[in-house]
């Protein structure tokens, strides 16, 4: 074989070469544009289930969707309340509930201003029984409570206290009240075996001085749900 022979099989292997690259990075883009459009649709989809009512193909969709966005904080969340709202139900499976907890704990933290959110993990890392974590995070949500008092929350959002699922127009600020807080503050401490803790943050609440051993005379008086159970 001559040197222009071989010369030209050069160029044709690089010819070659070339096309398959470009082939390759053109079939990357086409996949990657055709699969956002695909996850648009499902996300598009999953809302529009959840406003129909049909929660459980919602919640399906949302799945789908969050398969190929993981990052998207947003869907994550309300993928989260959905599933959480399921594993409310009496039918709900320990696997259910076990998932619930892995959705919301993957919410949360893709989510760490969603105070209603974090409230949630909390009740329910003291279901599951990791009551040192349920009181770190409630730890976290008393003190960004205590410095923005005026918190804002999604409007769509509802919570209702003592691990319940509130109704529709469940005030918020109701659900992020810092004695409520701290009656789950009471609750996690108790399980941890810290029972001076325990004793202190209800003392607080009801209005009792735990050095003197009698109530606080001029105490604002309350009498919300978290004082009775702080009082029990």
């Amino acid at each position: 074989m001559n040197r222009s022979a071989k010369r030209l099989d050069v160029r044709v292997l690089i010819a070659v070469l070339a096309i398959a690259a470009t082939t390759l990075v053109t079939v990357a883009l086409v996949h990657r544009f055709q699969v956002r459009r695909n996850a648009g649709a499902l996300v598009r989809m999953a809302r529009s289930k959840q406003q129909e009512g049909n929660s459980t193909e919602a919640m399906g969709l949302f799945s789908r969707y969050l398969a190929y966005k993981p990052d998207d904080a947003e869907a994550q969340a309300e993928f989260a309340r959905l599933m959480i709202e399921f594993a409310e139900r009496p039918t709900a499976t320990k696997d259910d509930r076990g998932y619930a907890y892995s959705v919301l704990e993957t919410a949360v933290r893709k989510n760490p201003d969603d105070l209603l959110l974090r409230r949630r993990l909390a009740e329910w890392m003291i279901r599951f029984g990791r009551f040192g974590d349920a009181s770190q995070e409630l730890t976290v949500l008393r003190e960004r409570i205590a410095a923005a008092p005026a918190v804002t929350v999604a409007p769509a959002v509802t919570v209702a206290p003592a691990g319940t699922v509130a109704p529709a127009g469940t005030d918020a600020r109701a659900a992020l009240d810092l004695d409520a807080i701290d009656t789950l503050r009471i609750r996690a401490f108790a399980g941890s075996g810290k029972f001076e803790e325990a004793a202190a943050a209800a003392a607080a609440i009801i209005g009792f001085d735990m050095e003197s051993k009698a109530f606080i005379a001029d105490a604002e008086p309350k009498t919300s749900a978290s004082v009775r159970e702080a009082s029990v």
